[in-house]
Parts: C-alpha cells; structure tokens; sequence
C-alpha cells in the first residue's frame, strides 16, 4: 500500500481490527461496510472465518470483477490463518486491488504476529478492540457511548448499566 490511511478512511484497502472486545470487532466490520455501501450500494460483502479461506482464495475474492463493483472481505480470527494464507495475505499488501476493502479480524498477542507486523508496516488502517476488563474502563465507555450520540447520563445511570 502507497498510502497510510488515517483513522477515519473507513475505505483504506487494508483495515485492523485489533483485539478481543466482540462488539468493537463488529462496530468496526459494520462501519467499514457501511461506508463501502454509501460509496456503492451494490457492495459484495464476504465474511468468512479463518478457516474458510484457504491459500488462493484470498486472489479469488479479490480479482477484478466485470461490472466493476466494490467489494468488502472480512477475514476473522486472522492469527488462526494457515502459514501458506498468511503470505497470500502479506503478498496482497503490497498491491491491493482498487475498490476492494480488505479487513482482517485479529486477537492480538504472539500467535500470528507476522501478520500484524506486515499489515501495520504496509500501512492499515488499525482499530484498537482491545477486551475491557475493568470496571473503569468500562465505565468510560458508557459515558463515551453517551457523548458520542449527543446525549448525557448521570454517573448512577452509566453505573447501573456496568
């Protein structure tokens, strides 16, 4: 990838999704979905687990179609990617494909860091989705989720839904 996106090109060629908090993991696929299907209302969204994409696919889903549409494909648990899928991976990096929105769905830690390492030095876009575990945190994202729609709640009620 030429370019590093910043955080808010939700159409970047390669998204990073980073991390073991559920919701997060999927505000981040809907967003990028999302902003795909604003750009085309006809986007192709592929989701599939690790497993499901063997080496080669990866070329498959990416290849230019005839009528030229925009494609999302979302790979989740990447670190479970298989060591020849990882390189299909990482060749991808280098040359993504115009109007395709590749998202990779990874837990973090050492089990697949390579691929970490060769998506952020190719230059993601990377979301942090990393697990609240404590009630702090958790407590600042209510009030965060609040702010963010425009509205407001008392310290009692963002407590009450910890």
């Amino acid at each position: 990838m030429a370019r590093k996106p910043s955080p808010d090109d939700l159409l970047a060629p390669v998204t990073l999704a980073v991390g073991q908090e559920d919701l997060l993991l999927d505000r981040a696929v809907q967003q990028v979905v999302a902003a795909a299907r604003a750009a085309d209302a006809d986007t192709d969204v592929r989701d599939l687990t690790s497993d499901a994409l063997q080496p080669g696919t990866l070329a498959e889903l990416t290849s230019p179609s005839l009528f030229a549409e925009r494609k999302v494909v979302v790979v989740r648990n990447a670190q479970d990617l298989s060591a020849d899928t990882i390189k299909d991976v990482k060749a991808y990096f280098s040359a993504p494909a115009e109007e395709i929105t590749l998202v990779l769905l990874h837990a973090g830690g050492a089990k697949g860091k390579g691929l970490l390492d060769a998506a952020r030095k190719a230059g993601a876009r990377e979301v942090a989705c990393a697990k609240m575990t404590k009630p702090a945190d958790r407590l600042g994202f209510v009030r965060s989720e609040f702010r963010a729609t425009g509205r407001s709640a008392t310290p009692e009620a963002c407590q009450a839904l910890v």
